[in-house]
């Protein structure tokens, strides 16, 4: 959020930030669902991005969790960065993972990336030294 109180999206790697949208001052929380609600449905092409490799490193968000790992399920189920989520979360869960796929009817994509998630958040507060932010 800027300032004056504009949000802004954005999207970087090694090179450059893209702004890809931007929500009015008072837009709320509302704005944040409605730009994952539209990437997430149409993998980014709305935004002219194109999803392609791994899911992200970190993630920064004041949004509820659990609407994240919707957001989230829908964003990268079937693609490549599905794969490196199943990774993470393997690493991340380990046994206790194991056993409940084992146990379960089988794959939850949202289990693995609960598991992720708290990995890419906790790993933007190791970075700046925050501590978890209560969801709004």
């Amino acid at each position: 959020t800027l300032p004056s109180g504009v949000k802004l999206f954005c999207d970087s790697d090694e090179e450059e930030t893209r702004v890809l949208a931007s929500g009015g001052r008072n837009a709320g929380d509302e704005s944040d669902r409605l730009f994952l609600t539209l990437l997430a449905e149409s993998r980014g092409e709305h935004f002219g991005i194109e999803l392609g490799g791994g899911a992200p490193t970190s993630v920064r968000s004041p949004l509820d969790r659990e609407l994240l790992v919707a957001v989230f399920v829908d964003l990268f189920e079937g693609t490549e960065a599905e794969e490196s989520i199943c990774r993470s979360a393997a690493v991340a869960g380990g046994p206790a993972l194991e056993r409940e796929l084992r146990e379960g009817q089988g794959r939850d994509f949202a289990v693995e990336v609960r598991l992720w998630l708290d990995e890419v958040m906790g790993a933007r507060m190791r970075e700046n030294g925050t501590g978890p932010r209560p969801a709004p």
